[in-house]
């Protein structure tokens, strides 16, 4: 698979480039190697394509290396979306059959489960939510993901606490219906299995076409559904919210009654919500409007580090991840706030970490406190 005519002209850009982009790397920086900054790796990425380096594990390895955080972008003249292009690479790894180990396994969960965990989070939302949310004929519904729904359900159920205080009484809750996937398949991509992926994806537009909005918590899949998918060429029927963006005018309606929280949070800027889809100001909003100060990382906005979840990073390099998401933590802790805040599961699990003593709450939470009694 030759890289697009688009994508070639983007790394002979940054091949060329006297790396000004370099600082910014989240990976780089962690593994102290010039060969994975964006330029090593779209350097790479051009010799194996055309021929003059060999399509071997050693050398396809590098396309892997990369959190598809976009945070290179930001310093780029050009604005030249890297992971766009190393996304082709991991498809000539793939086919090549050099991609790293792990990834083989991912693409075997989606097809026993269709989801990169493996499991079933169908039977967890059930278990989660009343038998009323999940009744036929609401316009809007709740998609939340297999990352929400495996490692933070909490955050289900206090959302749909929430809404129900915020008046909300027309949304509904996807399973999946038993027959669509419960993932929005953005794993797969970042894999590099394109045409898996937009099988995969077909099922769950098809799925959602009897809605008109979508609601999901996970910043993946609502740039997934929003972006990825009509990028991909694949027609996506309902509009498609974060549910901070959901949350944020009826918080807004309501915020004289709402529990102020008092508390300091540092916002974590996930990088599918802000450099992705642009979503800076909504969740800092939301922690507003529910009384909490919000101090700000000295990274943060279109310049967000990473919290190292993101690119399937944690599948296959997971000691680098680890020492992205260390780094974090310790841009945090020269804050002085009382706890990060953020809106994204991944970022979540990252940056909690067991001893690290930083404590990391989603917005959800703290809309949940302001409007429930305790």
């Amino acid at each position: 698979m030759a890289i697009s005519r688009g994508q070639h002209k983007d790394v002979e850009f940054c091949t060329a480039c006297p790396k000004l982009c370099r600082h910014a790397c989240p990976v780089s920086n962690a593994e102290c190697r010039e060969t994975v900054t964006p330029w090593g790796k779209m350097t790479m990425l051009n010799l194996v394509d055309s021929g003059a380096h060999a399509s071997d594990p050693d050398n396809c390895s590098l396309f892997y290396k990369c959190l598809g955080c976009l945070l290179c972008r930001s310093y780029c003249v050009h604005e030249i979306a890297v992971p766009h292009s190393l996304s082709a690479g991991r498809a000539l790894a793939i086919e090549c059959g050099a991609a790293p180990p792990g990834i083989a396994a991912l693409k075997q969960a989606f097809v026993t489960s269709g989801n990169p965990a493996g499991k079933a989070p169908q039977e967890v939302i059930r278990e989660l939510l009343p038998p009323e949310h999940f009744e036929k004929g609401v316009g809007a519904v709740f998609f939340g993901g297999c990352t929400h729904t495996l490692r933070s359900p909490g955050i289900i159920t206090k959302f749909f606490a929430s809404a129900a205080k915020l008046g909300v009484d027309y949304l509904g809750a996807w399973d999946g219906a038993g027959r669509s996937p419960y993932c929005c398949g953005l794993p797969l991509f970042s894999a590099g299995f394109v045409r898996e992926f937009r099988a995969h994806a077909e099922k769950v537009a098809s799925a959602l076409s009897a809605y008109k909005l979508v609601v999901t918590p996970c910043p993946a899949c609502a740039y997934a559904l929003r972006a990825l998918y009509p990028e991909q060429g694949i027609d996506i029927r309902p509009k498609v919210r974060h549910a901070v963006e959901f949350l944020l005018p009826l918080l807004e309606a309501s915020s004289a009654r709402l529990k102020k929280s008092g508390r300091r949070f540092a916002f974590h800027d996930p990088c599918y919500l802000g450099r992705h889809l642009g979503l800076y100001d909504e969740p800092r909003r939301a922690l507003y409007y529910c009384g909490a100060e919000v101090a700000e990382f000295q990274w943060n906005r279109e310049n967000a580090y990473c919290c190292g979840a993101g690119g399937n990073l944690p599948l296959t390099s997971p000691g680098t991840a680890r020492a992205i998401a260390g780094a974090r933590r310790g841009h945090f802790k020269k804050i002085g706030a009382d706890a990060i805040a953020t809106a994204c599961p991944s970022c979540e699990a990252m940056l909690r970490r067991e001893g690290s003593g930083v404590e990391v709450v989603d917005v959800v939470d703290v809309v949940y406190d302001a409007v429930t009694e305790h």
